[in-house]
């Protein structure tokens, strides 16, 4: 939903064009959804690198994180790092943190390791792995500014500097002499910084180019690999950086130009039968509002798919038909298995209600949700929405909500809140 005014919108999103296909590149998930801290990224560089990275551990790189703009309910008390304590217990309780969707203190705890001296300078795999974990908990809680600015201190992660065959003595060596070989970071490390640094900066023109100079090393290396495996290893990585190129051009609000790239994309694959991207160019031609375009590329999808029934009912919702809207949704409910997608289902069932004039009972729909355990952002500011719609006693009947919603406690949907969340 807008946070403008009382605007209204089902939950369907283009902001981020993500790829729900797990590879070795992706940051390891604890069975909560956080990023592990003991599961560690698989594209460490196998020879010893001999590199000083102290100046990632500095304490002045690291900012305090404010609960200023949290909901008291949701106010919590930042974990301490103690003295002595060694760092493969810091690291337990890290991992801790992270399995109880406790970000916020996860994310003011990995400063604390990073800082505590207890971290090799030389050892850039931890240094990577705990700056990655910093970073995502961060965006998480809603500090996406904080860990903007953190993500600073990494530099250009296409310095020479960063890898493992590069001459670091020679100035202005030739990218070519190095490219081909390994690169320190972790390749999700490195599309999480690129995209970053482009915020920090407020150039998404910066960002797109990183990515293409990124994904130029992607096709060179595939190109050039003999082997199969990592032949393929290499294409799917320039697959990922094709999609963060065209979450970056949303971002920056070039909607068309998103289009056009994952479009050629979705040609040159030959993907008339690839469900996953057919699902994500519909999404985008939504958000556009280009809806015959839309229409004309869900027949695409297989009827069967999951998400046939789903982006059909979008498209009555962008038609204003939202009556043909409010029976789909109710026919998709019906017919949900998954514990999920039903929130999901009735979250936008709930949206369509209102538009249709059934204000009280979609307030009871969204209610409901919360009762059963639903914390998600679209679910509180929507209710929050109605509550303003409906009442004068708004304010009261949030903050009730927002302690509700506290008692909930950590769980995989708990992503830090905001004042914002609840119109607070």
């Amino acid at each position: 939903m807008d946070t403008k005014g009382h605007s209204r919108n089902p939950s369907y999103r283009v902001s981020n064009v993500t790829s729900s296909t797990h590879s070795d590149d992706q940051p390891p998930l604890s069975p909560s959804g956080a990023v592990s801290a003991t599961s560690a990224p698989t594209s460490q560089p196998e020879t010893i690198v001999d590199r000083d990275l102290s100046s990632l551990l500095d304490p002045q790189n690291y900012s305090p994180i404010p609960q200023d703009d949290i909901p008291e309910p949701f106010h919590t008390q930042l974990p301490a790092l103690p003295a002595l304590e060694s760092f493969s217990v810091s690291r337990q309780r890290l991992d801790d943190l992270l399995r109880r969707g406790e970000f916020l203190g996860a994310a003011h705890l990995t400063g604390a390791i990073l800082t505590s001296q207890g971290v090799s300078p030389s050892d850039y795999f931890t240094i990577f792995d705990l700056l990655c974990i910093r970073f995502s908990c961060l965006e998480l809680t809603g500090n996406t500014y904080i860990a903007a600015q953190e993500s600073r201190i990494v530099g250009d992660t296409s310095n020479p500097f960063w890898y493992v065959g590069a001459d670091t003595s020679v100035v202005d060596q030739d990218p070519e002499e190095y490219r081909y070989s390994t690169h320190m970071m972790p390749f999700h490390f490195r599309l999480q910084v690129t995209r970053l640094q482009s915020l920090a900066f407020t150039d998404g023109r910066r960002g797109i180019s990183a990515l293409y100079e990124l994904g130029l090393e992607c096709r060179e290396h595939a190109m050039s690999a003999t082997d199969l495996v990592e032949k393929q290893l290499w294409k799917e990585r320039l697959g990922h950086v094709g999609i963060q190129v065209v979450n970056t051009l949303v971002e920056m609000g070039e909607l068309d130009t998103a289009r056009r790239t994952l479009l050629s994309s979705f040609s040159a694959e030959g993907s008339e039968t690839n469900a996953e991207t057919v699902v994500r160019l519909t999404l985008l031609l939504l958000r556009i509002g280009d809806i015959g375009s839309a229409r004309n590329l869900l027949e695409k999808l297989p009827s069967i798919d999951s998400s046939a029934g789903l982006l059909q009912a979008l498209l009555y919702v962008a038609d204003g038909k939202y009556e043909e809207a409010v029976s789909e949704w109710k026919s998709l409910l019906d017919k949900s298995k998954d514990s999920e997608q039903s929130f999901l289902i009735k979250q936008n069932l709930a949206v369509c209600m209102l538009y249709t004039g059934n204000l009280q009972e979609a307030k009871a729909t969204l209610e409901d949700l919360v009762h059963a355990g639903g914390d998600f952002q679209s679910l509180t500011f929507n209710l929050s929405t109605l509550y303003e719609l409906s009442s004068d006693k708004a304010k009261m009947l949030k903050e009730q909500l927002a302690e509700r919603v506290a008692q909930h406690g950590p769980s995989s949907l708990t992503r830090g809140k905001t004042n914002a969340d609840f119109k607070l």
